[in-house]
């Protein structure tokens, strides 16, 4: 855990845009950027990123610049074909986040109590990739609805999925939801892709 001007000395100068909280795939070390967040905050990052870590893993093993690269992470993927494009990164962090959110929310009263955390931080705690965790619950509230299945049901197969590498049930999206929308989740950067090329019923409220 590195302070403010500590994390931007040491990362942030080096690498445009890093984000407050990272991981590295190979070493499974956690860097975090206490910066001006309260200590919930901080949790939320530090969990997120041990989520990341403990997900599951496949490498690339780049010959001519003898260097082992990050191929995927939980179901986020590089591909090294085209310079680390990355696929289902939103699919992933949303997945990471939502289980995240679970995790804490059902140890919130430990966190209370052992830690101090006061009812006002839960509160001002919110996740930055939380619009897309909103789109996931949508897509698990439709698989279910066609299913027959519980929301329950469907998440702990998306869940467990990101730790044991199994992405069949992903189909599931397309069967029950629509064709080729995989393919458009799997290549959302941002919120603006999402809201011009999902589906109306799973963006909006």
């Amino acid at each position: 855990m590195f302070s403010h001007t500590d994390f931007i000395d040491n990362f942030s100068k080096r690498i445009p845009d890093m984000p407050a909280a990272f991981h590295d795939s190979q070493t499974k070390a956690v860097y975090i950027d206490k910066g001006d967040f309260h200590r919930l905050r901080i949790y939320e990052h530090m969990l997120h990123e041990i989520i990341h870590t403990a997900a599951f893993h496949k490498f690339h093993a780049d010959v001519k610049n003898r260097m082992i690269k990050n191929y995927r992470t939980g179901y986020g993927f590089k591909d090294p074909r085209t310079n680390g494009h990355e696929i289902f990164y939103r699919f992933n962090e949303a997945v990471v986040d939502k289980t995240t959110y679970e995790i804490l929310r059902k140890h919130a009263d430990e966190l209370m109590q052992k830690l101090s955390i006061t009812p006002e931080e839960i509160k001002v705690s919110q996740f930055i990739y939380n619009p897309f965790v909103n789109i996931l619950d949508k897509i698990i509230q439709r698989i279910a609805d066609k299913k027959g299945e519980s929301e329950t049901a469907v998440w702990q197969k998306l869940e467990r999925g990101q730790f044991t590498g199994e992405m069949m049930h992903l189909r599931d999206i397309e069967k029950y939801i629509g064709k080729g929308l995989l393919k458009k989740l799997a290549n959302i950067k941002f919120m603006e892709d999402a809201e011009s090329d999902l589906p109306p019923e799973i963006i909006n409220e």
